[in-house]
């Protein structure tokens, strides 16, 4: 049987994976170094603080030294010395670094799922058609997923345009595929579209793979697994911190600190075609060409109207108060009565957040729905996941074509779970939570063990 490296600690929120992961660090480490990658630049000061002089912090050197993270991530660990950085930096990871971590016999540790392992490149499709045509881009006839290469041709060595330089580099360190939509456009043409995958003989150049997460089986990340044949072992995590066999656990224990309001709810829903109901309240329905922007203007007013109702009965504040949607809508539903847009902005531009006021920062209300690993925003009581979230659907149709088993509910339920437990439940104090789509209300439902005559 041959050895299987990859290791998943599937454990709910506030189970102590963080605490195992510092405690499994420092065992390692005097065996192997170790690059330890976390989703913001918050937990690598937790991860810097916890672990002392045995970690070097990637962002703290390159602030100290002015230099590209990336090039200071290269030279830690082309001595072989152990790391803690961000998810982003693997965007970056060249043939050079992988083999000095292959010569260096490095250990990965991944906390939460990487979210960015499958996305969708924007590019028009018509570009994508004259590359083509034009043998700049060029498909394996060895890959069955119809793998992108290119041909060099110019004096430096590049194939693509200027412009097209950054969407080269991908073709040759990650993974590019071409799919091809299933409808024609308007012309009568055919419409393509590029998905770009983390490369996945990344992972056969680390001794093992430790990752820490919730609900694996939801995650774009497993699916990148199915995708490309990679082998793990699923673990849980016992409450002395051990690991342990997995078994798949749910949130009752957290139902009598949750409360669900049973108010302001299925204002979303409409009747399509058939006339069946449906669940609004995802990008498609925002966007619909002729109802799309009442629509927007709708949720304004629900989410300021739930707000203003949650500050005459809980005396609630900016303080208390997250939400969360499709971010490509902020600006359209956001009221000054629920967070001003200013520092909301300001502080998801990590450049100019070191200038906002402690008070400022616990005064933002809107979190991005694909929030997890940090409890920085431990002190809200109210949590409202206005989202109906589905797996992006080029990254669904793709993986469906390739015969990848999709679970939409269990990755809605995934995303959902993991942002409401940015707030208060993690430290075991009551929550109130606002979900107003069925759909999603229902998933959140039975996760915490309610019964189907129970829902609502």
């Amino acid at each position: 049987m041959q050895y299987c490296k990859t290791r998943v600690v599937d454990a709910p929120m506030a189970a102590g994976k963080t605490t195992k992961l510092i405690k499994w660090i420092k065992e390692v480490h005097s065996y192997h170094p170790v690059i330890v990658l976390v989703e913001r630049n918050s937990e690598v000061d937790r991860l810097k603080e916890a672990l002392g002089d045995l970690v070097v912090s990637i962002k703290d050197e390159a602030e100290n030294k002015r230099s590209r993270k990336i090039d200071v991530l290269n030279e830690h660990v082309a001595d072989g010395n152990t790391v803690v950085s961000t998810h982003a930096l693997m965007e970056y990871w060249d043939e050079g670094f992988l083999e000095n971590v292959q010569f260096h016999k490095y250990e990965l540790v991944i906390d939460e799922s990487l979210s960015h392992v499958l996305e969708p490149i924007k590019i028009a499709s018509r570009d994508i058609k004259i590359f083509l045509e034009d043998k700049r881009l060029i498909v394996q006839k060895e890959n069955k997923y119809s793998r992108l290469t290119v041909s060099k041709e110019d004096s430096e060595g590049w194939c693509l345009p200027e412009g097209y330089k950054n969407l080269e580099r991908k073709i040759l360190n990650k993974c590019v595929y071409l799919q091809e939509k299933e409808k024609e456009n308007a012309n009568g043409a055919k419409e393509y579209i590029l998905i770009e995958a983390m490369n996945p003989e990344i992972w056969s150049y680390f001794n093992q793979v430790l990752l820490m997460t919730y609900l694996f089986k939801g995650s774009v990340m497993e699916y990148y697994f199915q995708l490309h044949n990679i082998k793990y072992i699923p673990m849980g995590l016992s409450p002395d911190g051990q690991f342990v066999n997995h078994e798949i656990i749910n949130g009752e224990r957290y139902r009598p600190l949750v409360t669900i309001l049973d108010s302001y709810n299925n204002w979303d829903r409409y009747k399509d075609r058939k006339r069946t109901y449906r669940d609004g309240l995802s990008v498609n329905w925002c966007e619909h060409e002729a109802k799309g922007k009442n629509r927007l203007k709708m949720i304004q007013k629900k989410l300021r109207n739930t707000f203003e109702y949650l500050q005459r009965t809980q005396g609630i504040t900016k303080e208390d108060f997250a939400f969360t949607f499709h971010k490509k809508f902020l600006k359209d539903i956001r009221c000054s009565h629920v967070g001003v847009l200013r520092d909301i902005n300001k502080f998801w531009d990590d450049k100019n957040r070191h200038n906002m006021t402690e008070k400022d920062i616990r005064n933002i209300t809107f979190l991005p729905q694909t929030l997890r690993g940090t409890n920085m925003w431990s002190h809200k009581k109210v949590m409202c996941y206005l989202s109906n979230t589905h797996l992006h659907g080029s990254i669904s149709s793709f993986l469906q074509g390739k015969g990848v088993d999709i679970d939409n509910d269990v990755f809605a339920l995934s995303q959902m779970i993991q942002w409401i437990f940015r707030g208060c439940i993690r430290n075991g104090e009551r929550m109130t939570v606002w979900i107003p789509c069925q759909r999603m209300r229902h998933l959140f439902l039975k996760w915490l063990g309610y019964s189907e005559a129970e829902l609502f």
